[in-house]
């Protein structure tokens, strides 16, 4: 691959291709950049147990410092989670993966796995052997192939049954779009937040905030059930799992609140500020000058 000689990245991880071409590079490494782990691997290598990767990818896991990182972001090419119907959850490898892969991550609570190979956006509840985890200690799924979503289709309804999707949403699978896009990450030493942004308007589609696991231990996130169209562009989920809202948006609404009674203030002494100027201005006669 060109970008194994192009670009240099941590780590020294490198694999033989059998030929007369220099060994690959760049497979899977790992860096901190503020309060976040960047984890990388390759879905494309062996990463069963006993492997070189698989050995890498424990022993990083269990070396990060959550003190220093909080968030651990584990990035591959494969998802592990995918409602696709063509490269989904039923697919050899992403199994072989689900049954490797993932009791890595839930062991360590890797906050957040991205993955890409599916050209459309996809993202999963926290979520652990298909099942959603209303305590957070497992990782969000998100699917973020949306930069080529036009090598693979919308699932259309079937022309039977109109009503239901081709490949129908599963319950764990909380927003999917077929639209071009990217993702924006923030994070903070509390919160990691992921937007899906459209190509086509610019604005974020979906939003999911990851809390720190000190903050679910602080207990400083509440649990609310409520839909996703009541918090959107707020929080996360739409189904009965549950869904995790930060007490900023109470003071959110304090904010607002203050701002108003501010305003209303503010009208009231700008129209006796006014009253008072039209009690001092006097008009001047047409043969007077400023």
């Amino acid at each position: 691959m060109p970008y194994s000689l192009r670009f240099d990245m941590p780590g020294n991880s490198s694999l033989a291709t059998g030929t007369k071409a220099p060994d690959t590079r760049n497979l899977y490494y790992s860096l901190d950049i503020g309060v976040v782990h960047f984890l990388y691997y390759s879905t494309e290598i062996d990463f069963l147990p006993g492997s070189k990767q698989y050995m890498f990818i424990a022993k990083d896991l269990q070396m990060v410092d959550r003190k220093r990182t909080p968030f651990i972001v584990f990035l591959g090419h494969r998802p592990i989670y995918s409602s696709d119907s063509e490269g989904g959850v039923h697919a050899p490898i992403t199994q072989q993966l689900r049954h490797t892969i993932e009791p890595l991550l839930v062991k360590n609570k890797v906050s957040l796995a991205l993955a890409g190979h599916i050209h459309k956006y996809e993202r999963t509840c926290p979520i652990q052997n298909f099942t959603c985890d209303e305590t957070w200690q497992s990782p969000t799924h998100v699917v973020i192939g949306m930069a080529g979503a036009i090598f693979q289709p919308i699932d259309e309804p079937l022309s039977k049954h109109p009503n239901y999707p081709w490949f129908p949403e599963p319950k764990w699978s909380q927003f999917r779009s077929f639209q071009w896009g990217y993702v924006r990450l923030h994070a903070t030493r509390h919160k990691l937040t992921l937007q899906y942004v459209g190509n086509h308007d610019g604005l974020a589609h979906d939003t999911i905030e990851i809390p720190s696991l000190d903050s679910l231990q602080d207990s400083k996130f509440v649990e609310l059930d409520h839909e996703v169209s009541i918090f959107k562009g707020v929080m996360t989920t739409k189904s009965s799992h549950g869904t995790m809202v930060r007490y900023w948006l109470v003071a959110t609404l304090g904010f607002v609140a203050v701002f108003l009674v501010g305003l209303g203030i503010g009208a009231v002494a700008s129209g006796l500020a006014m009253r008072w100027l039209r009690i001092q201005w006097q008009q001047l006669s047409a043969d007077e000058s400023l």
